[in-house]
């Protein structure tokens, strides 16, 4: 979808062009220049959002290079050819297609003028005028009067942002199998046979992930729902509060609202509880950033979901954002900034609107005498003017004439009774669909995948969506009403083969973490109450240690351990993969303890982690590593509490630092580069190599210089990935206060007072955002290294540290 306009340039006012001989060499200097303005710039680069065969919104340059923002392939080759055509560059779009991916980047071809229609060697014109196919890509390649550039090389955080690199690396994307197809597009030839900029576009829209569209038509049929849908357009803007009782349709008319208000572009958040709230909204901020992580921990998530509402709270921008199922009002989640302007926050809610101060209040009742005045009388008794109910005894009434026999002669009171009256005829008539609705109703409600249904049991889903029990989120996702889930989970037959199953499928397993919550995993708990089956409570265990934390965890990991350890499972197996997680999160309560954990206990850990390791199988794996990093972390511990300065002590340190070198270095083989679990190793190795710093003072040069590599890398990373203000980029900063330090205590820096300025910036900058988001312990770290740098400063200027250290301790009260 191309939203944003496109301009034929933004003012650099380098040059106007220069015809001569040397007009190459000048085109050369010309782009040169351009493209370090371009790299000195900072914007970043963002793969495209997820559902690219739906469109993606295309930025305009203008708005580009004046926010800094970030920009896809496309955006950024759009926003860098607008300035080698503003200054009068023979300039084409390099197009790349390959059947899982494609890539856009430029040409420019020296010495010619933009329109010039002279093809690069190696390429043949193609139907459309001004569009070339590559034929030879050697030949292309090797044309001496063609630049190429590829601008995602320098964007933001770029190790190598040079033009030279650029070049080598968009070449090599070309010969390269990766892509099927390159195409050449000649903009100036095209802008002459008519293709104009779109003009100005009414909305610019902050958010490129695109919002599914439910596929619930019927929902807007329905008088009183049409009068609904004029009140929400009249109040389009703001905060709009949708309430009223459970299965009157608030979701999909919600969805709907939000998809036609800014070309289907916008998020929906989870608002039912703090955890699905947070999960959703990290995997908003990766689809904004075109990423997708399947083994978010709950850090790492608390982060990227901080980065989604800065992201919100940041852009001038026009946005769209649902939040449904808030029914415990907006206290219980994490801040959502105020809307302004164009921007649109709907909150779906059984509870109190007024709940949400300055929201516009739209109501939505039950279905009145109108809007039923088609339907029957027994149909009109059991739905309690649900648009759910009914919709769902219509369906299972069209698949069998039976379903509306022997109903109450007597209205419901509520939806929840219909449902159970619904409940009860569909397992009368179908009971084996029923079996597979007792596992459904234990996974995420609103994103239950027709891959994980069919896990579960093939064909099923979609006969219960025949039958009205589920209704179509996506053409491949669907949704299992809260009130449907409820009576299924307290009316089923057999709970724990139910949840059992769930857990024990890979993909059910999977959601589970990814969009299940405290609640759900609370009704598993209830299900497999004295169930003795080792791998759903291995899977139940790591469930409770993700929603509720490691002590939560511990008693239905021991029981699980039991059952394992005796079946003594085959290494490299599923089921010697659950044990290892259970040995592994007894091994992680002991690290955790505040207290000293005694000689026996650092030796039982250390042996439940060896044998964990051993469990994982041959070959290595990103588990083994997590195994091994717990392990580093204990032998620290026990390090610190050998004789200081020992030559035990120091060969102990010595041997955890090869071991998180190599730790490091085995996540960057088996992950992305820019994954947040390589950060973490990486942030790993620098804590020891400071502590060995202080035991070989002979050798600190060569600590430090390690340290302060990884305390920068990992900063930049940090600011880059989390959200401002995040504790973790904090770690960093204080990181790089306590490296100056020590490198101006050992004398290890060229510039001690650059040296002592930038740890004073960064220990302030620590402190400031650990103040803001106080984590126990983490201030108290910042200041001790903000007073050890201020001691050290006094100590150089001649003053009497001891002293001073002596006043205030005296001025606090505290014992000299």
């Amino acid at each position: 979808m191309l939203e944003e306009r496109l301009p034929h340039a933004f003012p650099l006012g380098l040059r106007a062009r220069s015809v001569g001989p040397d007009g190459y060499e000048t085109d050369r200097r010309v782009a040169s220049g351009l493209w370090a303005a371009y790299a000195a710039h900072g914007i970043s680069y963002t793969a495209p959002a997820w559902h690219p065969a739906e469109g993606q919104r295309v930025r305009d340059p203008e708005w580009l290079w004046r926010n800094s923002g970030s920009g896809t392939c496309l955006d950024l080759a759009l926003l860098l050819a607008a300035a080698l055509l503003n200054e009068d560059l023979d300039t084409s779009l390099v197009l790349l297609r390959g059947r899982a991916s494609a890539h856009a980047a430029l040409l420019v071809q020296l010495g010619s003028a933009p329109g010039a229609a002279d093809l690069p060697m190696g390429v043949a014109l193609t139907s459309e005028a001004g569009v070339g196919r590559v034929l030879d890509r050697e030949l292309f390649v090797d044309e001496q009067d063609v630049l190429f550039l590829d601008p995602t090389t320098a964007a933001a955080g770029s190790s190598d942002p040079s033009m030279e690199r650029s070049s080598a690396a968009l070449t090599e994307l070309i010969l390269s199998d990766r892509y099927d197809d390159v195409h050449v597009v000649d903009v100036a030839v095209r802008q002459r046979l008519g293709d104009m900029p779109l003009p100005p576009p009414a909305r610019r829209g902050a958010l490129r992930n695109r919002l599914a569209v439910p596929l619930l038509p019927g929902a807007w049929t329905f008088p009183s729902r049409a009068r609904v849908r004029g009140t929400l357009a009249t109040h389009g803007r703001g905060t709009i509060v949708l309430h009223g009782p459970e299965g009157t349709g608030k979701s999909t008319l919600a969805r709907q609202f939000a998809v036609a208000a800014d070309h289907g572009f916008g998020w929906l958040l989870a608002g039912e509880s703090r955890r699905t709230y947070q999960a959703s909204l990290a995997r908003a901020e990766l689809a904004e950033r075109g990423q997708e992580m399947t083994d978010l921990d709950p850090g790492i998530e608390a982060e990227l979901a901080d980065a989604a509402l800065d992201r919100l709270a940041g852009t001038t921008g026009d946005w769209v954002v649902v939040l449904d199922n808030a029914n415990e009002g907006p206290e219980p989640l994490r801040r959502l900034p105020e809307p302004r302007d164009n921007q649109i926050l709907v909150v779906t809610t059984t509870g109190d609107p007024g709940l949400w101060p300055g929201g516009t209040a739209v109501p939505l009742a039950p279905l009145d005498a109108e809007d039923l005045d088609d339907v029957n009388d027994a149909l009109g008794r059991v739905t309690a003017g649900s648009p759910l109910l009914l919709g769902a005894f219509t369906a299972l009434a069209a698949l069998d004439d039976r379903a509306l026999e022997l109903l109450p002669v007597s209205s419901v009171p509520d939806v929840e009774a219909g449902a159970r009256v619904y409940w009860e005829r569909l397992r009368a008539l179908h009971p084996s669909w029923c079996e597979m609705a007792e596992r459904l109703a234990f996974l995420p409600p609103d994103s239950i995948t027709q891959a994980v249904a069919d896990r579960l049991q093939p064909g099923v889903a979609a006969q219960l969506r025949a039958a009205g029990l589920l209704t179509a989120s996506t053409d491949d996702t669907f949704a299992l009403h809260r009130v449907f889930g409820r009576v299924i989970r307290s009316r089923s037959q057999a709970p724990a083969l139910a949840a059992s199953d769930v857990l024990e499928s890979p993909l059910a397993f999977e959601a589970l973490v990814g969009l299940g919550d405290t609640h759900l995993t609370a009704q598993l708990v209830n299900a497999l109450r004295g169930h003795g089956d080792s791998l759903a409570l291995a899977r139940l265990g790591a469930l409770q240690e993700f929603h509720d934390g490691l002590l939560d965890s511990l008693a239905t990991y021991q029981e699980a351990e039991k059952l394992l350890t005796h079946i003594a499972p085959e290494p490299g197996s599923e089921l010697a993969g659950a044990l290892a997680d259970c040995l592994h999160a007894r091994a992680r309560e002991v690290n955790q303890r505040s207290s000293r954990p005694r000689p026996e206990e650092f030796r039982e850990a250390e042996a439940a982690l060896a044998r964990a390791v051993m469990l994982r199988g041959r070959g290595p794996s990103v588990e083994k590593e997590k195994h091994r990093a717990i392990g580093a972390l204990l032998r620290q511990r026990q390090a610190s509490g050998l004789a200081e300065g020992s030559p035990e002590q120091i060969a102990e340190y010595r041997e955890i630092a090869a071991e998180l070198d190599g730790s490091w270095e085995r996540r960057r083989s088996m992950l992305p580069e820019g994954h947040p679990l390589v950060d973490r190793a990486l942030f790993n190795r620098a804590g020891v190599r400071i502590k060995l710093a202080q035991l070989e003072p002979q050798r600190a040069p060569e600590h430090l210089g390690i340290a302060e590599a990884v305390y920068r890398q990992t900063l930049a990373f940090r600011q880059r990935f989390y959200a401002t203000g995040s504790p973790l980029t904090a770690a960093s900063q204080a990181g790089i206060a306590t490296w100056a330090y020590y490198a101006l205590l050992y004398a290890t820096t060229d510039d001690p007072q650059a040296t002592y300025l930038e740890g004073l910036d960064q220990a302030v900058a620590s402190l400031r955002i650990r103040m803001a988001r106080p984590v126990p312990g983490d201030i108290a770290k910042s200041a001790r290294t903000l007073t050890k740098l201020g001691l050290l400063q006094v100590q150089g200027s001649k003053g009497d540290a001891a002293a001073i250290a002596r006043e205030g301790l005296k001025e606090l009260g505290l014992p000299d």
